[in-house]
């Protein structure tokens, strides 16, 4: 069933052109009527009848909104077969008789239709070849003086047989032109909504591609947060086993061992900072963790270990280049770990940008960012290069040329880490040449340093400084703690929260630094942390874990420090005398309460 503005439009279109053409014939007997007075033609019974028919053709035509269309289509239709038969008995085959017979078909035609305007004709064909019959047979006579209408050298002949011929031929003209205009309109609007729809065709499948790309890119993206995730648990659990093994070296550099043990202990703590170093490229890959401390990064050093990783990672047949001539002393406050995820990433690209083979070149050099020394860190690849559309989308959130294989997160978030250091990122690409993508970062400045703590074991010393160290894995625990109490701390050991609290109530001693782990049976770490600052108000909280902060839903706020694991007992010690020199007596002198 076709909707009500199909069946509308035709309909609205005939009843103007009924209108149009009421007016037409109404005109048209006004313009006869004068002749025929003035020749006295027809009689008065056709004076009479044209009169008639006229004065009907302008009525209808004056109310015309509340006459029905078909009362209106037989005035119009009527008048003027009617008018023109009457001529045809009268005068014969006269020439305005066949104008209107004409004007009558193509008027049918286009009120009623194809059909309506063919039985029009056959009815006027009747007309014809009945009318001159009922001559012939004297049933019908012509009036007296026929011949003289019909005469061109008659004056009022020619000016008669114009003006009807003119106005019933312009109406039929007008009729069939307003027609042709309306159709053209009409198909000119049928294609502009075709081409509107295919246009939303067009972008209803844009829409649906990009949705699937979306869950396919939110699918991976679970499935990464599920490996990063198991790499956080892992990188756990071994930096616990490397804590193990640092306290235990810590303890074998205090006695003397024969030449050959010293040398399997070098080794052995070699073997454990690689596998540190390790652990923590694995962090890597887990997305970042708002409440890691940004810490000076020297680019050179931190660029050269990554190095190791990706070697690892890329196929064979690309070369990787570290070019690091000038990135001499440039030193920037971020989160090593997401230096390292950005670059993974732009590598990681560059690599798919050379499937066939070819070389990645990282460079870091001096350069300026806003008036302002910086570092560039510049990635480049000789492969596929980049159109000029595709660096258009580069950066776009789940943007990827790679199908369902990419999830368009990658550069994605290498723009939002760069951004939120204040730093910025550029493309350079030229198909079949390879791309450059390099990343402006502000340099750390000189008063940004973290004070200094003490350099060998020797110099640190604990005396006077209560520890109490809290931490369920009992290995741990027993280690840390007897490499504190050799360096002159005093060690009070608890093995999850609940112990840890009911130490905090209960110890007579004043305590000093609460050195904890995050994540522990018993009361949350939080807590644990509260009440001792209650207990303590000029004591220091460190939260040590191999977790990071964001991992342990630590509120880094509750802390005053937070040390990653593993680390080497001097590197505690060291933290746990940074914090009793900075922060006790800064709250003292801030009038905390004891």
């Amino acid at each position: 069933m076709a909707p009500p503005g199909v069946d509308h439009e035709p309909r609205a279109w005939r009843e103007r052109v009924l209108a149009g053409l009421l007016w037409t014939v109404a005109v048209a007997f006004a313009c006869v009527a004068p002749w025929i007075v003035m020749d006295g033609l027809y009689g008065e019974g056709g004076q009479w009848l044209y009169a008639s028919l006229g004065a009907l053709c302008l009525a209808t035509a004056l109310g015309r909104r509340r006459v029905p269309y078909a009362f209106g289509t037989i005035v119009v239709l009527g008048s003027a077969t009617a008018a023109a038969t009457y001529g045809v008995i009268l005068t014969g085959y006269a020439p305005n008789a066949f104008t209107t017979f004409g004007f009558v078909a193509v008027a049918a035609t286009l009120l009623l239709g194809v059909y309506g305007g063919v039985a029009l004709v056959a009815l006027i064909a009747a007309i014809l070849i009945a009318v001159p019959a009922l001559h012939g047979f004297g049933a019908l006579q012509r009036m007296d003086g026929w011949a003289a209408t019909l005469d061109s050298a008659r004056p009022s002949s020619a000016p008669r047989v114009a003006v009807i011929f003119i106005v019933m031929s312009m109406s039929s003209v007008l009729a069939i032109s307003y027609l042709l205009r309306r159709a053209e309109d009409l198909l000119r609007e049928r294609t502009l909504s075709l081409e509107r729809l295919a246009a939303e065709q067009a972008e209803k499948e844009r829409i649906q591609k990009d949705l699937m790309l979306r869950e396919a890119a939110f699918r991976k993206a679970a499935e990464l947060e599920v490996l990063a995730r198991l790499a956080g648990s892992m990188a756990h659990d071994f930096n616990n086993a490397l804590l193990v093994i640092y306290a235990a070296l810590d303890t074998f550099a205090q006695a003397e061992l024969a030449p050959d043990l010293a040398t399997a202990a070098d080794a052995v703590q070699a073997a454990a900072t690689q596998a540190a170093s390790a652990t923590r490229q694995l962090r890597a890959f887990q997305r970042p963790h708002a409440a890691d401390a940004p810490a000076r990064v020297p680019l050179a050093a931190s660029v050269n270990r990554l190095g190791m990783l990706l070697r690892r990672v890329l196929p064979s047949n690309v070369r990787l280049q570290l070019a690091l001539e000038g990135a001499d002393g440039l030193v920037i406050l971020a989160d090593e770990g997401e230096v390292h995820r950005m670059l993974m990433n732009l590598v990681l690209n560059a690599r798919d940008a050379t499937r066939e083979g070819g070389q990645i070149v990282i460079r870091v050099e001096r350069a300026e960012l806003s008036g302002r020394p910086s570092a560039r860190i510049a990635v480049s690849d000789d492969g596929a290069g980049m159109s000029e559309e595709v660096q258009r989308h580069l950066f776009e959130p789940f943007y990827t040329t790679k199908g369902g294989a990419g999830t368009g997160l990658g550069l994605a978030s290498v723009r939002e880490l760069v951004e939120a250091a204040g730093g910025r990122v550029g493309v350079e690409s030229q198909l079949g040449r390879g791309s450059t993508v390099s990343v402006d970062l502000p340099l750390a400045d000189a008063e940004a340093q973290e004070i200094a703590p003490s350099d060998t074991v020797a110099e640190l010393d604990g005396t006077g400084i209560n520890v109490l160290l809290v931490d369920d894995d009992r290995l741990v625990r027993v280690l840390l703690a007897g490499g504190l109490r050799r360096l002159g701390f005093a060690v009070v050991e608890a093995a999850d929260g609940d112990e840890g609290l009911m130490v905090v109530r209960r110890h007579r001693e004043p305590l000093h630094v609460l050195c904890t782990d995050c994540i522990m049976p018993g009361v949350p770490m939080r807590d644990l942390s509260a009440s001792f600052r209650k207990a303590y108000p000029e004591a220091s909280v460190l939260a040590c874990s191999g977790y990071t902060a964001d991992e342990t839903g630590l509120n880094i706020d509750a802390v005053d420090a937070f040390l990653s694991k593993p680390f080497a007992i001097h590197e505690l010690a060291r933290r746990i005398v940074d914090l009793r020199r900075r922060v006790g007596p800064a709250r003292a002198a801030a009038g905390v309460p004891a």
